[in-house]
């Protein structure tokens, strides 16, 4: 086998050893080159004009060694590339290095120097307190409906429910909404009673092209059909929520007449939707409607609520508009409850879900949005929140703001219902925070992640009778962003 010499012997020092170890037909050749000093100095140091004309006239007379020099000439080459390569190794390093210690700066100066505030083994408290008051209530619930509906919404009308009485029933659809996390993510044995109702069926996150994850359920006690949407939990949850531009709106309950189409019966042509939310309330909206009809037409005493946390509200505000206008009859009441809703659609669709499901022009129907103090999801300006809301989007009506952590009556605010983006409620708040970007300010208020004292997108959802907790820990909090906002006028 012909000799070749050992990539890594780069010195002088193992190029004068190397003529006395070779032997066979070429050892004469390469004796010679190597005691040749200008020769050996070519292949230990960078070659210029002058020996690479070297190279060129020995080869003519050595040409056994042309192979030789062009393998450690490649060698060469190769360790180049290799240095070139760790330094812009350490290069991005350090640039990573500094822009975590950044983060962690701003983080430890905003916690730091804030006032207390949010507290979260204190949530933890106050939401298993709460659980047992919604457990309480159930038997409560047709009576709160029955007023609520008979007031037509309006929650300050003689013979509507006392605010502690509406509280506790937002709680409860709160509560459904928390499930829907631990009753799509696992198994249908995962939370096979939630919030004490009886599973019906799990919108499994798996199926049907991955539309919204949730369940439908029954609760014989609250004589009540529950459906649950869960908000973004996955990758392709959060594409959605990408995925702003505003369409037409077009859902159907999978009959020839069951359509809300833009442009056609009550739905102006202008009313636009994003594309996001509307195709995962399209991929469930046949399977919903199914399932709600059967269960209606089985329990005709009983009322339906859809609640739904985040993407999950904008699901269930356009999963509301359709079982209103072509599921159910107008004597079924509906109740339609959102945690932490982003803006769904442009003004006209606003216009259209005030109409149909919020104040006295609805039906034997009612809408609250709930708002959780500083929660920077529905906070979040259409002029400067791109790229997370369309800059057309508008709130509905129907908004509940919780004005403090805590959910006792008198920090849950009822703004007007018939009043988009009601500027004493949450609006009123600088959400889009000068010093902040609203794309910080959306990952680090941990109000999002609570509504009412129920702990929200958890997998071990307390309202399956799991343990709680999240995924990802909440890295902020709303603590010293602002001052404590003024209680709004009752």
């Amino acid at each position: 086998m012909p000799w070749r010499p050992r990539a890594r012997r780069q010195s002088t020092e193992s190029f004068d050893n190397l003529p006395r170890s070779i032997s066979g037909p070429l050892a004469p050749s390469l004796a010679s080159v190597y005691s040749d000093a200008s020769t050996r100095r070519l292949l230990t140091t960078r070659p210029d004009a002058s020996t690479t004309a070297h190279l060129g006239a020995f080869t003519e007379k050595s040409p056994h060694v042309l192979g030789t020099a062009e393998i450690v000439a490649k060698e060469r080459r190769k360790r180049r590339k290799r240095g070139c390569c760790c330094k812009c190794c350490i290069i991005m390093s350090i640039v990573i290095g500094i822009l975590v210690l950044a983060i962690a700066i701003f983080i430890a100066v905003a916690e730091f120097t804030s006032s207390p505030g949010y507290n979260k083994s204190s949530q933890d408290t106050a939401s298993q307190s709460t659980g047992v008051r919604i457990q309480d209530s159930r038997s409560a619930t047709p009576s709160y409906i029955s007023r609520l509906m008979s007031s037509r919404g309006n929650v300050s009308a003689a013979g509507a429910p006392s605010r502690a009485e509406l509280v506790t029933m937002l709680q409860r659809a709160t509560a459904f909404s928390s499930a829907a996390y631990t009753a799509s993510e696992e198994s249908d044995n995962a939370c096979p009673q939630p919030v004490g109702a009886r599973l019906v069926r799990v919108l499994d996150r798996t199926v049907s092209g991955g539309g919204a994850a949730g369940f439908v359920a029954t609760d014989d006690d609250a004589k009540q059909i529950i459906v649950a949407f869960r908000g973004a939990f996955t990758f392709a949850d959060i594409k959605r929520h990408l995925d702003t531009a505003h369409v037409p709106l077009n859902l159907s309950d999978g009959t020839s007449t069951g359509t809300l189409t833009s442009g056609r019966g009550n739905v102006k042509p202008e009313v636009a939707v994003q594309r996001g939310f509307l195709q995962a309330t399209q991929l469930r909206a046949q399977e919903v409607a199914e399932i709600v009809r059967g269960e209606v037409s089985r329990q005709r005493d009983y009322s339906v609520l859809v609640t739904g946390h985040g993407l999950g509200g904008c699901v269930a505000v356009m999963t509301g508009l359709l079982l209103r206008e072509h599921v159910l009859s107008l004597r079924t009441p509906l109740l339609v409850v959102t945690q932490g809703q982003p803006r769904t659609g442009n003004a006209a669709f606003a216009d259209y879900v005030d109409r149909v499901l919020v104040g006295p022009n609805a039906t034997n129907t009612a809408l609250f949005r709930v708002v959780h103090h500083l929660d920077g999801l529905p906070a979040l300006s259409p002029e400067i929140g791109a790229p997370f809301t369309n800059p057309s989007g508008r709130h509905h009506g129907g908004e509940v703001w919780q004005i403090d952590h805590g959910a006792s009556p008198e920090n849950v605010v009822f703004c007007d219902p018939l009043r988009q983006e009601d500027p004493v409620c949450s609006v009123s708040r600088p959400a889009r925070l000068a010093a902040l970007s609203p794309t910080i300010h959306l990952f680090i208020t941990a109000e999002h992640f609570h509504a009412l004292d129920i702990e929200l997108a958890s997998s071990k959802s307390r309202q399956c009778g799991k343990r709680g907790g999240h995924g990802l820990p909440v890295i902020f909090t709303s603590r010293g962003l602002l001052p404590p906002p003024p209680k709004p006028p009752a």
